[in-house]
């Protein structure tokens, strides 16, 4: 049996009624430890050393102060992010999107 794993994150607008996108990569269980190694090596280890790499906070001034990132570092570790994803031979991308208001006004009608 073969068994996948899946990192993904999701994102929405202001209100219920508005798109709800998730979107992500899976992979073999067994690639996700030597993806996560090189992930921290390359995007995560800096210096400076920070905790994560997620798109709100690498471009917001208060996360870069914190670590200690200029912009133009930020903007490295993101093109490393890509590079780290884009050569990944078993790394798929995966996505959908919820049409939110059609799915709230059909079941909050009843």
């Amino acid at each position: 049996m073969a068994v996948f794993v899946a990192a993904s994150d999701e994102t929405t607008r202001a209100t219920h009624r508005d798109p709800f996108m998730r979107a992500g990569f899976f992979a073999p269980l067994e690639d996700w430890p030597l993806l996560a190694e090189q992930w921290d090596k390359r995007v995560l280890a800096g210096p400076p050393r920070i905790p994560y790499r997620h798109m709100t906070e690498i471009r917001s001034p208060k996360f870069l102060n914190k670590h200690d990132l200029s912009e133009t570092d930020a903007g490295r570790r993101v093109d490393e992010a890509f590079r780290v994803i884009a050569d990944w031979p078993g790394l798929t991308p995966v996505g959908m999107t919820v049409n939110s208001r059609h799915l709230y006004d059909t079941y909050t009608q009843r």
